[in-house]
């Protein structure tokens, strides 16, 4: 009685096999593998823009040429850049009254 309750186990823990799929299953396996492939292969339609988005484009559009039709700002000097400025100013006056 043991080595049957054995065997029963090992039977029952082996895995089932897999059904064996039929030619017809096969042939419908291939052919929807096939139009997946087609499908896959085709670019993403774009979608269609909205009214409310299209109006938004066309802000944003002349928002940037409005932007890159104004000169850049010029930069504010930090109080080093000033201080070497000047220090650089005062030498160039300290070598000119020597040339002359």
């Amino acid at each position: 009685l043991e080595q049957l309750e054995k065997q029963i186990a090992e039977l029952e823990s082996q895995p089932a096999p897999e059904p064996e799929a039929t030619p017809e299953q096969i042939a419908r396996l291939e052919q929807l593998e096939k139009q997946i492939a087609e499908l896959e292969s085709q670019p993403a339609p774009e979608p269609e823009a909205t009214p409310e988005q299209i109006a938004r484009l066309e802000q944003l559009e002349k928002q940037i040429a409005e932007l890159e039709s104004q000169p850049a700002p010029e930069p504010e000097a930090t109080p080093e850049q000033i201080a070497r400025l000047e220090q650089l100013e005062k030498q160039i006056a300290e070598l000119e009254s020597l040339e002359n």
